[in-house]
């Protein structure tokens, strides 16, 4: 189909059938939830949109599309600016740090240490 890069079924998601290795199989893996998604994922080529009314959806795994800046302020964190690479997904983790509890059992992301205050 024109226009689709890639598409993943929903017993290749359930069954982890998508390979591990690839960023952006493993980006959709993470976003798939079994309750809400429908049978099948289709990615779009980067830059094409698939309805005319989507200017900017952050639904794409693309760079261009899931490039968000992450502001975080308050006790234990350090002032600064960090140009590290993060993602979404590590959020969840340094607010549990910061916090000193545990982290969710399921999130996958990093600690962003250097912005928590020693």
């Amino acid at each position: 189909m024109r226009g689709i890069a890639r598409c993943y079924t929903r017993a290749q998601l359930e069954h982890g059938e998508v390979p591990g290795n690839d960023p952006v199989a493993r980006r959709i893996l993470h976003g798939f939830n079994p309750k809400r998604s429908g049978d099948l994922i289709m990615i779009p080529e980067p830059f094409y949109y698939l309805n005319s009314s989507d200017l900017a959806s952050h639904a794409t795994p693309y760079a261009y599309d899931t490039h968000v800046p992450l502001i975080i302020m308050g006790p234990g964190v350090a002032p600064g600016r960090y140009f590290e690479s993060s993602t979404p997904a590590d959020l969840a983790p340094t607010l549990a740090a910061l916090l000193r509890i545990q982290p969710p059992s399921n999130s996958v992301g990093r600690v962003l240490k250097e912005a928590v205050a020693r």
